[in-house]
């Protein structure tokens, strides 16, 4: 038997050419970004232009077309993203994504285009304020003995909680004497209590001193008893005017106060979608939630578990450089920038 090899096959495969398309680059998350500073524009001839910053007293001759890149760079965005947007608006400059990208770089180095880093820089510059001290704890009574009763019972057990003693300032806009003279015993026994000050102020107490106060300036005692004795409705329960409020101003004059309505509740709560930081941009978003009754608004949100009352005044009479330092849970985020043009930011300033 003779064996014999199988005959060799050869197989010749063309594909073709297949064209091959390269990777589009994908975005740095962490490369800079940067938005065009305010100025003034002056023309120069059909071609050329001035520019000068709003903050500086350099002038910066540029072509319009330039001028045209420029005004597309107003909002904080990428080198990138920049290139794309004025390649992509501007006539006449569709496949020249290079040169633009070399003039808008040239922009950066002349101080026209500001990075986020020294925005976020000098807003974090700055020398620390010593803010006014806490005056008091301000309650605003209005025939309620209940509510504020209420009230007083959680600011204790608040106080025991973080190891607080609040000096008391009880308004009372009430009407009805009963309630007048519920509101200065509560008042009394939060003292025995806590063995904090309080101040017990009533309308005979708003009154002697609206006449203390005419005495001195007696061209002014007619608004002096607009603005904190009001119209002087009897009918208990009804809205005060803001007098109360006013009292409490006059009375804490210099110092900082917490003011607490006879229907609020400690601890406070986290509204629901509420994060922590600060939104840089002038419209703030706020949801509206309409609830059931009074219990249920007290109920809605997350319980804070850290000390509510120390929260506010860790930032109040602060500056915004000390309120957004590195660290801080208010700081503001780079990213938080992107698409904000510094007009729009302008209300952000370091002091």
């Amino acid at each position: 038997m003779n064996l014999q090899s199988p005959p060799v096959v050869r197989y010749d495969v063309d594909f073709g050419s297949i064209p091959v398309t390269p990777a589009k680059a994908r975005p740095d998350p962490n490369a800079p970004i940067f938005a065009a500073v305010e100025g003034r524009v002056a023309s120069l001839s059909n071609n050329e232009c001035v520019f000068q910053r709003r903050d500086s007293d350099d002038l910066h001759v540029m072509t319009h077309q330039v001028l045209q890149a420029l005004d597309q760079c107003r909002e904080f965005r990428s080198l990138d993203d920049h290139v794309a947007r004025v390649v992509g608006v501007i006539p006449g400059l569709a496949g020249q994504g290079e040169a633009v990208r070399r003039v808008i770089s040239g922009l950066i180095d002349r101080g026209l285009l500001r990075s986020d880093a020294d925005f976020l820089a000098e807003l974090r510059r700055g020398a620390a304020a010593a803010p006014a001290p806490l005056k008091a704890l301000v309650v605003r009574a209005s025939d309620r003995p209940e509510q504020a009763g209420a009230l007083l019972t959680s600011i204790r057990e608040h106080g025991a909680r973080f190891g607080r003693r609040d000096a008391l300032v009880l308004v009372d806009d009430s009407r009805d004497r009963d309630a007048l003279k519920a509101h200065a015993r509560l008042a009394d026994e939060y003292a025995k209590q806590t063995g904090a000050s309080r101040s017990y102020v009533g309308p005979d107490q708003v009154k002697a001193l609206v006449d203390r106060l005419g005495k001195v300036v007696p061209e002014g005692k007619a608004t002096l008893s607009a603005l904190l004795l009001g119209a002087g409705a009897s009918s208990p329960g009804a809205f005060g005017g803001g007098r109360g409020y006013n009292v409490a101003m006059l009375l804490t004059a210099g110092s900082n106060l917490a003011m607490l309505d006879d229907d609020y509740r400690l601890p406070f709560h986290r509204a629901h979608g509420a994060v922590d930081g600060i939104d840089p941009g002038q419209a703030a978003r706020f949801g509206v939630r309409f609830l059931a009754d009074r219990d249920d608004a007290l109920a809605d949100g997350d319980v804070m578990t850290e000390d509510g009352l120390a929260l506010q005044q860790s930032l109040i009479g602060h500056r915004l450089s000390q309120v957004i330092g590195q660290g801080s849970s208010f700081d503001i985020d780079r990213e938080q920038l992107r698409g904000h043009a510094l007009a729009r930011l302008s209300h952000l300033r370091a002091d």
